[in-house]
């Protein structure tokens, strides 16, 4: 903490750190999700580096877009279902290590501590929020009496992105003499006991990779250990390489020195080493772990290499040849990265990772007086959403981020609705690296509208990593056309906000086109329906309810999606005509057909029944049957597990918030009066199964002045991974969820909305809390808002000028005046 203090970072201790003894109560899985470690491409489970022989393990290391492909099997098929599933590799585990002692093994089973007789004997675990930083204690012993005390510390490095460092502090409590040390590259591959024992839970990921994954080589020496796997299908390498280093004499063990290529079976690669122990004398040992993925060989989805047409000799010889230097970029990059490290050691290598997490937490943190788990709890979301998120273009977050391999470790469109805002907001450059993945997969979503007959634009996967859609459960999943709108929101948030006129040229504006092409292709104009455009057959974000004619939320969000793209279309013609030209002609856009999407948006029907005053959630939805909410049991929940879909699509019943979202998104073009008759009518409709819904509903209530309401819906969310609220957090956090507390926080108790480049706030601060403060970033300007019970604080702490509105109130902050004290005479819990 020391090092933190002195960047001025503002740290209660008790603050910033989450203990495992906190977590009584919880499973070791939840554990392990919730310790995670990870830095947008290396993700690692908070298991521990010492283990119990006879102990499970939930163990997962994870490098962020690497995947491999795994035909999807149908009893009955039909044309333009979904072939392949993307699954998240589980790479090797480097974190694990075992000490020796004399041909006795140091062991926690076998320590003898004199403890209160309902205290579990476990190493205690604690994560500083702050550094990004999860630590271990443990007490070990052998057969015959020897005592060693184990202190680590591990991190992912903000700094290095192939980068995972342990380091173990050793110090013998009763002996002295040397002790084998034998650190451990773990891939223990063979997942059959797993598989046999897998729920029917559709949100549970499991890892069957020996099907996939090929030893290509290994090799241990005193200067590197490695392990190369090579992936079928897409062709690619993943090299995991290691280096110990030491402030004592540490000696490898040459006899231990191997090189084997070409499929060796076992699952283990062990490099030892001895160290003179003195007790009560600490000795720390330090390794340094790469991590590095890259694709050769075929197209990355494809089976034709390139397109190329290579006879099969040259084909191999070109594949040999790639798989080759591939192996040798990973291994250079290895060797120069940990040589590197050693040079640095453990201590600069540490700085330069708290530096960058002091950047982030100067930008994104957000402080809550009054509330000690409330404050830890959001402090650990935003560290986890700062973790998990892509920073390379080519990656984006998982549902379930970097922390476990729920959903197959899949991106769904949580990351353009949910966790965008938080960047958009603290960390722009991050949010565009996220639309870039999306820039990156066109292709992949060009060819899956083809498949679905849309004969131009681009219609993107409901759930996948590589570009390709990997849902086999198409209605949930493909009729969910509502993703493409999600890309065109995100889009027009993160300009709205940045006013970024590069990225829209460069990518932005040809990312809404595409996007835009599929509603007049999967719509049309209907005479029953006066002539208004109508969407036919889709899947709103209510998963209990599918194929549905003019689902409201895919309706307006399709029209706001139109409007965007006919402004965009406009002011790139104004002001960049060269580029604008050029990029209509790449995908083949024309004036007619940017006319053809301002009257499809004019004419757009959305639904509204007039005598309850509220939009209907579809053509349907209000003459189906009421779910019998009182005499179906609670252990009946979710029902996604407990019933068969036809049975929840015949009812009246909500998995998540899909009107209540909507009017949230489509900000003051839904009156308050219709805001508040359709949450009188949803919310009690709404099981919330997914962890999506409270967030919505909290933003809902804030909107219409409901702050008790709101303020629990608002706990829901916060506290979805850290009391697991929704009992599967074992397979990973949910992202969504925890971004979703950020919203709630600043878009719903701040009231934050952008409008024409002005900040409009109705701060109301909950009555639990003394005060909230956050920072955001519009443009060049950076501004700190504190909510207090009578009053809020603007600050402008970078930036010339921001406008801004509280409760209709206009002020401006500009380099004169940088700072207004807005007074209100109520406090609304």
């Amino acid at each position: 903490m020391t090092q933190a203090k002195k960047q001025n970072i503002d740290i209660n201790h008790e603050l910033w750190v989450l203990k495992g003894s906190r977590l009584k109560g919880l499973e070791e899985g939840v554990k392990g999700s919730l310790f995670a470690l990870g830095n947008g491409y290396i993700g690692t489970r908070g298991t521990e580096e010492i283990r119990s022989e006879n102990a499970d393990s939930d163990e997962g290391t994870y490098l962020n877009g690497a995947f491999y492909r795994e035909k999807i099997t149908y009893g009955e098929s039909a044309y333009g279902f979904a072939t392949h599933n993307n699954k998240i590799l589980r790479v090797a585990d480097g974190k694990k290590i075992v000490f020796e002692s004399q041909g006795e093994l140091f062991s926690p089973d076998l320590l003898v501590i004199e403890k209160a007789l309902d205290e579990a004997l476990e190493p205690l675990a604690q994560l500083n929020l702050a550094e990004a930083v999860l630590s271990h204690q443990y007490l070990l012993q052998t057969a015959s009496g020897k005592q060693l005390s184990v202190s680590t510390r591990r991190f992912v490095s903000q700094a290095e992105k192939n980068l995972m460092v342990v380091q173990y502090q050793l110090v013998a409590l009763n002996f002295s003499g040397v002790i084998k040390i034998h650190t451990l590259l773990d891939v223990n591959f063979d997942s059959s006991e797993i598989d046999s024992n897998k729920s029917e839970d559709p949100r549970e990921g499991v890892f069957s990779g020996r099907d996939f994954m090929q030893e290509h080589e290994r090799y241990t020496a005193s200067d590197l250990s490695y392990f190369i796997h090579e992936i079928i299908d897409p062709q690619s390498l993943v090299c995991v390489a290691a280096v110990c280093d030491s402030d004592s004499t540490l000696t490898f063990c040459a006899e231990e020195e191997t090189l084997v290529k070409q499929n060796a079976q076992a699952d283990q690669l062990k490099t030892t080493y001895q160290l003179e122990l003195q007790q009560g004398v600490s000795s720390n040992i330090d390794k340094y772990l790469f991590y590095g993925n890259e694709f050769y060989g075929n197209e990355f989805h494809g089976s034709e290499l390139n397109g190329s047409e290579l006879n099969s000799s040259e084909l191999n010889e070109k594949q040999n040849l790639d798989v080759e230097q591939v192996r040798n970029k990973l291994l250079e990059q290895a060797r120069v990265l940990l040589n590197k490290c050693c040079q640095k050691g453990f201590s600069t290598l540490y700085s330069e990772h708290l530096a960058l997490m002091q950047r982030f937490w100067q930008n994104s943190d957000i402080t809550i007086n009054n509330s000690p788990v409330d404050q830890i709890a959001i402090r650990l979301n935003l560290l986890h959403l700062h973790m998990s998120a892509g920073k390379d273009g080519h990656s984006n977050i998982a549902a379930k981020g970097l922390s476990g391999a729920g959903y197959d470790g899949h991106y769904f469109w949580d990351s353009e609705i949910y966790v965008m805002p938080l960047f958009i907001y603290t960390a722009p450059d991050v949010a565009k690296n996220l639309l870039m993945f999306r820039h990156n997969t066109l292709p992949q979503a060009r060819t899956r509208a083809r498949q679905l007959s849309i004969e131009t634009g681009a219609l993107f996967p409901w759930r996948t990593i590589g570009g390709e859609e990997c849902s086999a459960f198409f209605l949930a999943g493909t009729a969910q056309y509502h993703i493409n709108a999600a890309i065109g929101y995100a889009v027009r948030h993160y300009f709205e906000v940045t006013n970024d006129w590069n990225f829209m040229c460069e990518y932005g504006a040809e990312l809404v086109f595409e996007t835009a092409r599929i509603w007049p292709e999967i719509g049309h104009f209907s005479e029953t329906h006066g002539g208004l455009f109508c969407i036919d057959q889709v899947t709103g974000p209510d998963e209990y309810t599918a194929l549905v004619n003019n689902n409201f939320y895919t309706n307006s969000m399709a029209q706001l999606h139109l409007e965007f793209a006919v402004k965009i279309a406009v002011s790139f013609q104004r002001i960049c005509a060269k580029e604008f030209l050029r990029l209509c002609d790449k995908i083949k856009l024309d004036q007619k057909e940017i006319i053809q999407w301002q009257v499809i948006s004019d004419k757009m029907y959305i639904p509204f029944d007039e005598t309850r005053g509220i939009n209907p959630q579809d053509d349907s939805f209000l003459d189906k049957k009421a779910w019998d909410f009182v005499n179906v049991p609670e252990d009946k929940y979710p029902l996604l597990l407990n019933f068969h879909p036809l049975v929840i699509y015949r009812h009246q019943v909500l998995k998540q918030a899909d009107v209540v979202l909507a009017m949230n998104l489509l900000d003051n073009r839904v009156s308050k009066a219709t805001k508040s008759a359709n949450l009188d009518f949803y919310e009690p409709l709404t099981t919330h199964d997914s962890t999506l819904s409270a967030c919505a509903h909290c933003i809902a209530y804030c909107e219409v002045g409901d702050y008790v309401t709101a303020f629990d819906y608002f706990e829901k969310t916060l506290l979805t991974d850290l009391q697991d609220l929704h009992h599967n957090s074992c397979y990973g956090v949910h992202t969504a969820s925890m971004g979703g507390a950020w919203m709630c926080i600043v878009q719903g108790f701040a009231g934050l909305r952008v409008r024409d480049g002005e900040l409009y706030f109705i701060p109301h601060l909950p009555l639990k809390y003394t005060q909230l403060k956050f920072r955001i970033q519009i443009r060049e300007n950076r501004l700190e808002v504190v909510m207090n019970p009578s009053h809020t604080d603007y600050r402008l702490i970078t930036g010339s000028e921001l406008v801004l509105y509280d409760n209709g109130q206009r002020f401006k902050l500009d380099k004169i005046r940088r700072d207004a004290c807005i007074q209100r005479n109520q406090i609304v819990g």
